[in-house]
């Protein structure tokens, strides 16, 4: 079990950041934040002309801002968004919590700082991305 507390200023982001074969339990302390959330897409498919070892992740969640009075988020290992970013409100700092089991291992850490594209693949929806993991 791994608890850490974020205090984010005005205007920061987290980057999109996964957690492997982690639950995660966030709830917001103070403030508000945007966050946005994605899965990987299933059957598990790459993007034609893509790198090798990319994949396409599908949004699944997109909330409006949600405030400390709203419920927590859980993100499962494989479902609720696993992927996601989180984006402070435009009215002032925030603070969040995290709960994370089982602790993140050396390997986890790794794993989780793989990088996704910024761009959205060509060949899909604006609910689709074009993930790369890092070798």
């Amino acid at each position: 079990l791994q608890i850490m507390v974020f205090f984010m200023p005005q205007g920061a982001t987290m980057p999109l950041h996964d957690h492997p074969g982690m639950t995660v339990f966030t709830k917001l302390l103070v403030g508000s934040a945007h966050v946005v959330s994605y899965d990987w897409a299933r059957p598990r498919v790459c993007a034609a002309g893509s790198v090798p070892g990319a994949m396409l992740a599908e949004k699944v969640v997109d909330e409006g801002f949600t405030t400390a009075a709203s419920g927590p988020w859980v993100l499962f290992p494989d479902g609720g968004g696993n992927l996601h970013r989180l984006m402070t409100g435009e009215d002032g700092p925030c603070a969040l919590i995290d709960v994370i089991t089982p602790r993140p291992t050396r390997r986890h850490r790794r794993r989780s700082s793989a990088s996704p594209t910024t761009r959205t693949s060509p060949t899909t929806s604006s609910n689709r991305m074009l993930w790369t993991m890092a070798s």
